[in-house]
């Protein structure tokens, strides 16, 4: 089991700079992919999809390549008035544009020099591609590797609670034989008190008995839930992407509760399937981390 949250970064020298990737991702339905990194690189998205795409099916996935400039970048873009005059210029038309006071300070002339530094010496696809590649799949194998110890986590906590809902569905099993007594001694003092003292032996009191007890009989559904605990269990240990059949898995066991709840007029057995469900909604609420 793996979660979709994690997190992942590697680093190495790539010219006069240092390459730092660093992955992000959070709970998505499917595989969703985002990549920022040197606008030269046209092939970096390509390849970090194809890696996202072998590895992994489900999660949004945030994934930035940053080259962090030497103190030598950055007096080689300060040897560029020309490329620093250009960005001023820009912003100055873009303020204009835009109805924003054009004030430019020492702070805004920091920035453009850097910004410059990192467009001025970022080295040629061509001649990094293979470091680039390597440093990517070590990010992926660290990010890899905390979502594994997140799943851990994860299976762990969610075991814990899978017992506490068989628990309280064994629970349930144990009172279902108290529904039908239950009921037959509600309607025969409903009849005393409205003075219409019948035999408990009356044909049409056992009929009306009868007919309660087939219409809040919970055996089916319990014989289901018992069925989807197995499954439930088998698919979290799987490997793999699980967390969509987990998903059915719990949709499902969530309208046999309320099916029980329905059906079998008993405040205990009420009182339980209110409990359940409460664990089970938790239970879900983790199981949208799982990939």
């Amino acid at each position: 089991m793996n979660s979709m949250t994690g997190y992942g970064r590697s680093s190495m020298a790539c010219g006069v700079q240092t390459l730092v990737v660093e992955l992000v991702s959070v709970n998505r339905k499917n595989l969703e992919v985002f990549v920022n990194g040197p606008k030269d690189w046209f092939p970096l998205e390509r390849l970090v999809m194809e890696q996202a795409k072998a590895r992994f099916q489900r999660g949004r996935i945030n994934v930035a390549l940053k080259l962090e400039s030497s103190t030598t970048a950055e007096e080689n873009a300060l040897a560029d008035p020309d490329a620093i005059a250009m960005k001023l210029g820009s912003f100055r038309k873009i303020c204009e544009a835009s109805g924003i006071p054009y004030e430019p300070d020492q702070e805004l002339l920091t920035n453009l020099i850097r910004l410059n530094a990192l467009d001025s010496t970022a080295p040629p696809w061509e001649t990094v591609e293979t470091e680039v590649t390597e440093a990517i799949g070590k990010a992926f194998d660290d990010f890899a590797k905390m979502r594994a110890q997140e799943g851990e986590a994860l299976y762990a906590d969610l075991i814990q609670r899978l017992d506490e809902i068989e628990g309280l569905t064994t629970q349930i099993q144990a009172k279902a034989p108290e529904v039908g007594p239950a009921y037959k001694e509600q309607l025969l003092e409903r009849l005393k008190n409205a003075e219409l003292e019948l035999d408990p032996s009356d044909e049409r009191i056992l009929k009306e008995i009868s007919l309660f007890v087939d219409r809040s009989d919970i055996s089916e559904e319990l014989t289901r839930l018992s069925s989807h605990f197995v499954q439930l269990r088998e698919t979290m240990s799987k490997a793999g992407a699980i967390g969509r059949k987990i998903d059915f898995i719990l949709q499902e066991m969530f309208r046999e509760f309320n099916t029980i709840g329905s059906k079998a007029n008993h405040i205990d057995i009420s009182q339980v399937v209110i409990t359940a469900k409460n664990e089970l909604e938790r239970f879900r609420e983790q199981a949208q981390n799982i990939e």
